[in-house]
C-alpha cells in the first residue's frame, strides 16, 4: 500500500512552530513582515503570490505586496528592488520568477541582501547547499523536498537517489543537500543516457521537470519513495506533476501527489524563514547597538 506524503501534513506542524515564534517576537515589539515582488503578469506568478500571502497571513505575518508592470525598464526596477531591500521593516523578500526578459536575474540576485533572501536564490545562500547548517537560506523547494522527507521518517543514507532534472532551482541544490545526508544521487537531464535505468535502479526518485507524466509505472521499482515537485498547467487550466500517479500509486511505498504535495510545504518554509530573518535582523541590531554603547 502506498502511503501518499501530503504536504499539509508536514506544512501544519511547521505553521503551527511559526504561529508561536511570531506571538514571541510581537511581544517584544518586533512585527515580522515579508515583501512579495512581483513583476508583469504571468498566470503561474499570479497563482503563486495568491498562495504566499494567503499561507504567510496564516502564520500571523505582515506582507506586503509590490507590482511593477512588464514594461517597467531594468534600471528602475533595480532602483526600486534596493528600496525594498533596505527597508530595515520588511524582513525577507520573495521575489516571483521568471522576470521580463529584458531584466537580467542575475543583477538582482547579486544586490539581494542575503539575510532577507528567504527564496534562497542570491549566491551566497546557494553556496549553502555545499555545507548546510541549520536555518540557513538554501534554495527554498529543495529545503522542502528535505523537509518532508524527514517528516514521513524516510532514511537517507546509504540510498540510492535519482534526481531529475537539474535546474538551479531544485535539482542541483537539491542534489547537493541529498548528498550531504549520506545518500548517493544520479543527477539526470535531458541528455542522459539512460534516465529510466538510473530511476529503476533508485530507492528513490525526485522530479522537478515541468514535463507533465515524465516518470511512468515503468520507472519507478517496487517500493521506491516518489517525490514530485513538477507542477505544470494544461491547457484547460489544470495543474499536473512529472508523475503518472495512477501508474505509480500501489507500486511506490511512499508518493507525493499533485497538488497537494511539496507545493504546500514550500511556501510554509517561506513563512518559517520570515521568522528567521527577523530573529537574526534583531540580534544584529541589538549586536550593532551593544558596540555602540
Amino acid at each position: 500500500m502506498t502511503v501518499i506524503m501530503r504536504g499539509k501534513d508536514v506544512a501544519n506542524r511547521l505553521r503551527e512552530e511559526v504561529i508561536e515564534e511570531v506571538k514571541s517576537l510581537q511581544s517584544e515589539g518586533i512585527k515580522p513582515t515579508a515583501a512579495i515582488v512581483r513583476v508583469g503578469d504571468l498566470s503561474d506568478s499570479v497563482g503563486y503570490e495568491r498562495s504566499a500571502v494567503n499561507v504567510l497571513k496564516k502564520a500571523n505575518l505582515e506582507v506586503e505586496t509590490f507590482y511593477f508592470p512588464e514594461e517597467t525598464p531594468e534600471t528602475q526596477f533595480l532602483s526600486e528592488f534596493e528600496k525594498i531591500n533596505n527597508n530595515t521593516s520588511i524582513h525577507g523578500i520573495l521575489l516571483l520568477r521568471p522576470l521580463p526578459d529584458h531584466i537580467d536575474i542575475e543583477k538582482v540576485k547579486m544586490i539581494i541582501d542575503p539575510a532577507k533572501d528567504i527564496d534562497g536564490m542570491s549566491p551566497y545562500n546557494i553556496g549553502k547547499v555545499l555545507e548546510p547548517q541549520e536555518n540557513d537560506f538554501v534554495p527554498c523547494t529543495p529545503a522542502a523536498v528535505m523537509q518532508t522527507l524527514r517528516h514521513y521518517e524516510i532514511d537517507l543514507q546509504g540510498k540510492d537517489v535519482a534526481v531529475v532534472g537539474h535546474s538551479l532551482v531544485v535539482g542541483r541544490p537539491l542534489s547537493m543537500l541529498l548528498a550531504s545526508e549520506d545518500a548517493t544521487v544520479s543527477l539526470c537531464h535531458i541528455h542522459t543516457k539512460d534516465m529510466k535505468g538510473i530511476c529503476q535502479n533508485a530507492d528513490i526518485i525526485v522530479t522537478a521537470t515541468g514535463a507533465i507524466g515524465l516518470i511512468t509505472g515503468d520507472h519507478v521499482k517496487e517500493g521506491a519513495v516518489v517525490v514530485d515537485v513538477g507542477t505544470t498547467y494544461d491547457e484547460n487550466g489544470k495543474l499536473h506533476g512529472d508523475v503518472r500517479f495512477d501508474e505509480v500509486e500501489g507500486k511506490a511505498a511512499y508518493l507525493t501527489p499533485v497538488p497537494g504535495g511539496i507545493g504546500a510545504v514550500t511556501t510554509t518554509i517561506l513563512a518559517e524563514r520570515v521568522v528567521i530573518a527577523a530573529k537574526k535582523q534583531m540580534h544584529s541590531k541589538d549586536a550593532r547597538f551593544s558596540e555602540v554603547r
